[in-house]
Parts: C-alpha cells; structure tokens; sequence
C-alpha cells in the first residue's frame, strides 16, 4: 500500500477505493484524481479521489496522459486557468512531464499539485516536475493530499474487460491490475485457480460474470467445474451455464442436463437444457423444447403449444404455461389458465396469485384453485378472494372461513364489515359470529354505527360475547366503547343463567343511560327465571317502547298469571315493535280469546303488524273459524307482501273449497318464487281437478328449479290422469336431467 503524506507530512495508511462499475468492452475506464473533505475518523481530512472518464483502449501514453489532464482542468475550471501540461520530447522514453501553474492554481498550489500529481502517475507518467514550485522531480513525500488508490476485484479483470489503472486483489496480496492481467493471459495456475475460486462467490452477479468470462477464454477443462452451477440458486446464473454447454458432446454435461430437464423447478432453464440435449441427438425431451414456443410471435404456434403442454398431463407445464397469461389472445389466456388449474400445481397457481401484471379474472380462478386445497397456500387463495375478487366469490371465500375456523383470516372478513354490498356485509357478520374471534367486536361495533338497522351484526358481536368467559363479557360491559358495553350486556341473556348474570343484569336495569337500560332488558327478557320476569313485569308502563317490547318477550314464555292480560293489552299500543311482539306472544301462548282483536289488525298500515297478525290468525284459529276468515284471507292473496299472502294460502288450504283453485291461480305466477311455492302447493292440495290449467302454467313458466318440483309435487297430489299430457310436454322442453327424472316419475304415478 502507499504511504502518503498529508498537510505536515505525517503519514498515514492510504484509502482504498473499491470501484464497483464493470469496465466497459468497447472502450476503456482511466481516471483523473480531484481533492474532496471526507470525514476519516474523528476528524475531517482532504483527500484525493479518484473519477474515471472512458476513452479509446488504443490510446498512446502521451495521448492518455494529455487526456487524463484535461478531464482534470475540464472538472476543476477556473481553478486550472493558465495551468499547462507540458511533455518530454522524448516522453515513451522518459515518461517525464512538466506543469507549469496559473495564477489561480498558485492560490491553491496544495490542491493542484496534489490533484495533478496523483492524475498523471494514475496516467502512467513516471516524473512530474512542477518547475513554479521546485526543479526537482516530486514524490510521494513531497505531494501534499495523499489520494485513494483503485482496488479492482479479480472478476473485474476477466475478458472482456481490460485492466485500468490500479491494484488488483488475487488472494490475499494487491497486485498491479495490469500485472494480474498478464498472469491471466499466461494462464498461470494460482491466478486461474483464483478465478475459479470465484465460482462459489455468495453474489450472483460475480458468478454470472465469471462464467461468460471463461467461455471467451479458451480454457481446458472448464465444463466440470460449471455443471455444479447447473444448481445455482440464481436462474441468471444457470442461464450463463447453458449458454456455455451450447453444442457440447461431453457425457457428463448431457448426463447433468438430463437431471435439469428431470428435476429444475424453472420451464424456462428446463427448456434450454432439453435444446442442448435435442441438438446433441437426444430427443427424449422433445416436449420440454415446447416451452420456447411460448414465446412464439404467431399465435397459432403459441396455442399449438399450450395445447400440446396441457394435454401432456404433467404438473411441471403449469409454471410455464403461467408466462402466457399475459398473451394478447384472450383464448390463448384462457386455454393456459385451464391447464394450469387442471395440473393443481400449486408453485403455478400461487405464482398466478401474486403476480399483479395478470388480469384479476385469472388471479381469481387460481385463487379459487387454491383455496380448494389445505394450508397457507388455501388460505393465500381464500385471502385473495376476500380482498380482490368479486362479489360471488368473496361471497364464497366469507363462508369457507367461517367453515373451516380460519382464524388467521379474520381480519380479512373484518374489511368486509363495511362493504357497500349489504349482502357481503351480513355474510362477513355471521362469519365473525362462527369464528367467535374476540378482535372483531371493535369492527362490528364500528358497524353497527354505521348500519343501525343492521340487526345481523348485533347478532354476530352477541354470539362472539357467548364464547367468552362471564368475566370476559362483565368486563366488555364497562367498556368505554358504549355501543360494545351495550353489546356485552345484551349477550349476557344468551349466557347460562346464574346470580352473578341476574344481579349485573339488574343493576344496569336502573341504569340512567336508556341504551344500556334497553341493552339489560334485552338480556332479562331472554333468561327463564319467573324472579326476573316479575322483576320486568314491573316495567309494563314503561314510557320506553323498546322497554315495553322486552316485557312482552319475556312474558311470552313465562307463567306470570298477568301474561295474557299484558299482552292483550300490548295489542293496543301505539308503537309497532311492542304490537309485533304481542301479537307473537298471543300466538305462542295460543290464547285463541285474541282472535277478535286480531282481525282488526288485519289492514294495520306497518307490514311487520301484518305478517304478525296472519300468521297468529292462522293458528289461533280452528276449523270452525274457517268460515269467518275466509274473507280476510281472501283479501290477503292481493297484498303487496310476500309473507302475508302466504299466510293467508295456508289458512285459505286448511279446507276444500270450490272457490280456492281460482283464488289462488294468480299466484303462480306471483313475482316471489316463495309464494309460487305456497300457491302450487295449495291446489295440489285442493283435489279439484281444475287445478291442472293452474299448477301446469306455474310449472311451464317457472323459472326457479324449486318452484317447477314443487309445480310437479302439486300434480302428483292431485292424482288425476290429466296431468300427464303437461309432464309430457314439460319433459320435452326441459333440459335439467334431475328434473326430467323427477317429472317422469311423477307421469309414471299418475292413473
């Protein structure tokens, strides 16, 4: 190493510069030296660095030292005005040279004459006099900045690279850059062994480096040590290799291809391999050289390929066939991305998954695939779906979680708490409600802000609270999150009940906060223990409506001797829930003395009034009644709401009548598949052989495959031989083989 001397010439170790830019093949790196500060310990020092500048590899010495002299007054400018660079006139000889200093440089003589010292040696001048200074030729002791030597690696001398100024490092000594050259030109055998020793370089780059650089240098004896390369962890690498085996006869090189054809994990290196087999005469890979014509401009060949790929039955095509996903054809796309979900191959479908260049169709087939499967790779698959895919299966990925506990994905069905699609958000409610993953309450509570009326995620956050221990939930109860504090109470009525739940519940009852008096009325009304019915009978005239409508809940299933005059009436009140929930009590408790005030309930404006009240109608009532309400069901048939006509079809049903068939005719065509379901069923049931025009007209123009079986059971109750031309002519159109099945069975019971 140099010994320089900076400022009072104390010397110190010079710096060694790593350069990590490869030398240029079509001209060559020299570099000039400029003086910058640089932080060298505790203190700061000046010292000069070297920058390189390209220039011919032809170039004559006076020519390189004139040109690295220039580059150093070109970067410095004003500072060099009037500083000239004279040559000895016989300088291939004497490699002596003059500099005689400007104004300027003289103000900054210890700059210039350190820069100008070091740019010339660096140039190959061997004596540099600085006449303005002293008529002495100068050294390294007379040079004020010491400067930062070049250090190249040994890989960086390698064809076709050629050695700049500088040190080079061949083991553990520094050599003149040229002199290892020359060693290597010489193929001197410790030299060579060190660039072979650079094969098990821990950085790619150098490997690839060395490896195309041995193939330009006419080595013997260099396949061997390549073919353990064939197992780089680094494609580029194995590529480098291949490339150097083009056209080789040698046994153990094909023997080696052979297993990277077998075994490599890479189509694109399987395929190289298998075109220097091919070539050498081996073609019992043919199938592998397929993959180049992936890349193929004419879209005829590229689905030749991906045809012959896939037919092939081989799970390893899948990796290949992932790069044409991307093709301009979007049949070509298609055909690729059904081999590849046919293969299973998992490296592929994943590989599919995560690349965001492929269209989001795609990613969602292969994540579907995979989601199909077991693990971390089924749950990559169903997170995908949860975050990216579409409704139908987001959808679908929301209820395998919920399946299969997977609880690592909670938080992905948690994003979809808030989804736009009320149907997402209900799925992603019951998910949470399975999983019972305490870390979803705050999202649901923050849901429940937001959707108030979004009944499915208090039922969630409710079943949640039942998995957790009494003092789990006690203690969600004290939240500072009120909504939560309301949750927990409520889930509290789902709990075993015990004194410690009762007397929590009952302190809260009094609570000056009305939702969490509600939230512990809730809870009370749902606990079978007559203490805290008649604790909440106390509350009947509660001016809260909600408080109201939890005393008539909790009488419905109690034997409080007031139980029945409370919910008579609760018939009268003005509020709808408290209604609704009287009229269920009444009909739970089968109080049949109800059914006068229920039938001026019947034209009640609120539609949940009205399901509530049909509902208690038809099984309050007896036979007897029928009569009465006959009418009442009648004008039901016309309402607006689904579930109200179909209460009034099945207290319509309970008796044969002539009137029925036509009254519920219209219904088989009625807008919801639910009361289609319910009319068919009733003129099946009537027994009037008019019936058939009927239920074959629903049957002929249903749509839903539950609404035509139903159609098919209504004509085989009817039981009569003129049903049997409508199933022939439905069998005739019908495409369904299920359906065909069940409808010939029906003709072949008929009479």
């Amino acid at each position: 190493m140099l010994n320089v001397n900076i400022g009072s010439r104390v010397t110190i170790l010079a710096l060694f510069l790593v350069l990590s830019a490869q030398l240029a093949t079509a001209d060559s790196n020299y570099v000039f030296y400029t003086v910058e500060k640089v932080k060298w310990g505790a203190a700061e020092h000046m010292l000069v660095l070297p920058s390189t500048f390209s220039s011919s590899p032809e170039m004559t010495a006076s020519a390189l030292a004139s040109e690295a002299f220039n580059r150093l007054k070109l970067r410095r400018g004003a500072d060099y005005q009037g500083t000239s660079l004279e040559l000895d006139q016989n300088f291939a000889a004497t490699g002596a040279a003059r500099v005689s200093l400007g104004d300027t440089a003289k103000k900054k003589l210890a700059v210039v004459l350190s820069e100008a010292f070091w740019t010339l040696k660096a140039a190959g001048v061997r004596e540099v006099r600085f006449p303005d200074v002293s008529t002495d030729v100068f050294t390294v002791a007379d040079v004020p900045y010491g400067a930062a030597s070049v250090v190249l690696q040994l890989w960086q001398l390698l064809p076709p690279g050629a050695p700049g100024p500088g040190l080079t490092r061949v083991g553990d000594k520094l050599l003149p850059s040229y002199v290892v050259r020359q060693k290597l030109d010489s193929k001197d055998k410790a030299t060579l062994g060190a660039v072979f020793d650079l094969l098990q370089s821990p950085v790619p780059y150098v490997r690839r480096y060395v490896v195309k650089a041995l193939a330009g240098m006419n080595l013997p004896r260099v396949e061997p040590k390549l073919i353990p390369l064939l197992t780089d962890t680094d494609a580029s690498v194995k590529s480098a290799v291949l490339d150097v085996f083009k056209g080789t006869k040698s046994k153990k090189v094909l023997k080696a291809l052979e297993v990277v054809v077998q075994e490599d994990p890479d189509p694109s290196t399987q395929s190289a391999a298998a075109r220097i087999l091919s070539a050498a005469g081996n073609q019992k890979y043919a199938m592998v050289v397929l993959y180049d014509k992936l890349k193929d401009r004419d879209d005829g060949v590229v689905m030749d390929a991906v045809q012959k790929l896939t037919s092939s039955g081989k799970s390893e095509v899948a990796l290949a066939l992932v790069d044409v996903l991307n093709h301009r054809s979007a049949e070509i796309r298609a055909m690729a991305m059904a081999g590849i979900t046919a293969s299973k191959n998992i490296d592929a479908l994943r590989k599919v998954v995560e690349s965001e260049e492929i269209e989001a169709s795609l990613r969602g087939k292969a994540a579907r695939a995979l989601a199909d499967g077991t693990g971390e790779d089924a749950d990559r698959g169903l997170r995908y779906l949860l975050t990216s895919g579409e409704l139908e299966p987001r959808l679908w990925a929301v209820g395998e979680v919920a399946k299969r506990r997977r609880y690592k994905l909670v938080p992905d069905v948690i994003g979809s708490l808030e989804h736009d699609n009320e149907k997402l958000r209900r799925a992603a409610a019951a998910a949470l409600g399975t999983i019972k993953d305490s870390k979803a309450l705050i999202p649901l509570a923050r849901a429940i802000t937001k959707f108030p009326k979004a009944e499915y995620f208090e039922a969630a956050a409710i079943a949640i609270f039942s998995g957790l221990s009494l003092d789990g939930v006690i203690r969600f109860s004290e939240n500072e999150n009120k909504t939560l504090r309301q949750l927990a109470i409520k889930s509290m009525g789902a709990l075993p009940p015990s004194p410690r739940v009762i007397q929590v519940l009952t302190k809260r009852l009094k609570d000056s906060d009305n939702g969490i008096k509600r939230s512990a009325a809730f809870a009370l009304a749902r606990i079978k223990d007559a203490r805290v019915v008649a604790n909440l009978v106390t509350l009947k005239d509660d001016p809260d409506a909600e408080i109201r409508e939890q005393v008539a809940i909790a009488v419905t299933d109690s034997k409080h001797p007031q139980a029945d005059t409370i919910l008579l009436g609760y018939m009268q009140d003005t509020k709808v829930p408290v209604k609704v929930a009287a009229v269920n009590g009444l009909r739970v408790r089968k109080v049949s003395s109800a059914l006068q005030q229920l039938k001026f309930q019947v034209r009640h404006p609120n539609v949940e009034v009205k399901r509530a009240v049909m509902h208690a109608l038809v099984e309050l009532s007896s036979d007897k009644e029928w009569d009465a309400f006959f009418q009442i069901w009648s004008n039901a048939l016309f309402d607006t709401d689904a579930d109200v006509k179909i209460w009034a079809v099945r207290g319509l049903a309970r008796r044969k009548d002539p009137r029925l068939p036509g009254l519920f005719a219209p219904l088989v065509t009625d807008a919801s598949d639910q009361v289609k379901i319910a009319a068919l069923k009733a003129l099946g049931s009537t027994g009037d052989p008019s019936a058939v025009e009927y239920i074959t007209r629903g049957l002929l123009e249903a749509k839903a495959n539950d609404v035509k079986l139903s159609a098919l059971s209504a004509l085989e109750a009817l039981n009569t031989e003129a049903a049997k031309k409508p199933i022939m002519e439905f069998v005739k159109n019908e495409s369904d083989l299920k359906l065909k099945e069940r409808a010939n069975e029906v003709f072949d019971n008929l009479p």
